[in-house]
């Protein structure tokens, strides 16, 4: 009796925790603006999106037209990594969580609004 009452409670605390640790995931959806000083991301917003899809737009230096990119997203632990769509190019980079959300990558840190 008291082996099968330890197994249920057992199970119990093992769905618990699972539970628990999948709502304390990161969560990096959201508007993004560049943190830089290179006038390329002077108007560069970063959309990421709860489906797994990204948009970044920026208005070309010297013009009145935007490019506009999109692609997926994923995350594994404090690493983002945007794939772009039809330019096979991927940037990986870090969640830092102090002070609001910001996806650092090697050129350019991204701060959530």
């Amino acid at each position: 009796m008291w082996r099968s009452m330890a197994a249920v409670v057992s199970v119990m605390l093992v769905v618990g925790l699972a539970a628990t640790l999948a709502g304390c995931g990161t969560d990096v959806t959201g508007t993004y603006l560049a943190a830089s000083d290179d006038p390329e991301f002077e108007t560069a917003e970063l959309v990421v999106n709860d489906d797994n899809t990204f948009e970044l737009s920026a208005e070309i230096v010297g013009t009145e037209e935007t490019v506009t990119f999109t692609g997926s997203w994923s995350l594994d632990g404090d690493v983002v990594t945007l794939e772009a769509e039809g330019l096979n190019e991927t940037e990986t980079g870090t969640v830092v969580e102090n002070e609001g959300t910001r996806l650092v990558f090697d050129e350019v840190t991204w701060v959530k609004q």
